[in-house]
């Protein structure tokens, strides 16, 4: 399908960000689901053309699942179209890309530390030490992790609820709405895995408790070690960049969906 548009008579292109924008050299391709239904890849320039409503040039790793954007182009052509730029009109309640990113490379080395951590003390263990005479770093150390797990929770359904959003865009599609559906669904047993991980560790960590005088009986380190280990599986499976061998294979929450090609639709 070709529909072409000259000077004057160049379209506004309406719809809502769909994945994460792909960079590839000077120019940045975004997935959007389009307002007047279909779907479509925008490329626009990479460093110049993301833009807001409020605070003028931003970049394509801080656009969020669900923005509501808005770009002039002259034609789309089978589903593809570009501009000198997009304009983010509305933010999306979801992280932005970066964000979500940012909170898996956290909790993959807060995970890694706090494996090592109990590590150590399973190897004192062994060695017939029955205390820990300084619990403080591991407790710190435990409880930084769960903060990180938390946010990383709450991020996933974030980003789950607003492809919800995006998937009343998209409706007449089955085959996106299904995929959107089980990157969705994806997302949230993610989040779901991740939230069991906190409640082991706070069990974990209510019974270091005392001072950092008292010693730290050495109990339940194989369960905690089964926590950091289960919670690090599904972490590294988010990120298929970074994914250890036998990592869950689930769609990634974080790159959104791939768009089909799909008979686009045009907004006047």
């Amino acid at each position: 399908m070709i529909i072409s548009a000259s000077g004057a008579d160049a379209a506004t292109l309406r719809g809502r960000i769909l994945g994460e924008p792909a960079v590839r050299g000077a120019h940045a391709q975004v997935p959007l689901a389009l307002s007047g239904g279909g779907v479509a890849v925008l490329t626009v320039p990479a460093k110049s053309g993301f833009r807001t409503v409020t605070t003028g040039r931003t970049s394509a790793d801080k656009t969020r699942l669900g923005d509501l954007v808005s770009a002039r182009v002259r034609s789309l052509v089978r589903g593809r179209a570009k501009a000198q730029y997009l304009k983010i009109v509305s933010r999306s309640q979801a992280p932005s890309f970066a964000t979500l990113h940012g909170l898996l490379g956290g909790a993959q080395t807060g995970a890694r530390a706090a494996s090592a951590a109990v590590a150590s003390i399973a190897a004192q263990e062994a060695a017939g030490n029955g205390t820990v005479t300084d619990p403080d770093a591991l407790r710190n150390a435990m409880l930084s992790f769960r903060t990180t797990l938390n946010n990383l929770v709450n991020g996933l359904r974030d980003q789950a609820d607003n492809m919800d959003k995006v998937r009343g865009s998209v409706r007449a599609s089955k085959t996106l709405v299904r995929q959107l559906d089980d990157t969705a669904a994806a997302a949230r047993t993610a989040a779901r895995k991740l939230d069991d991980g906190v409640t082991g560790l706070d069990e974990f960590i209510n019974s270091i408790g005392g001072l950092s005088a008292d010693g730290l009986p050495i109990g339940g380190v194989g369960e905690v070690s089964q926590v950091l280990a289960a919670a690090l599986q599904v972490i590294d499976g988010l990120d298929p960049q970074d994914g250890l061998p036998g990592a869950p294979t689930l769609p990634d929450p974080l790159g959104g969906v791939q768009v089909p090609s799909l008979p686009p639709v045009l907004p006047g």
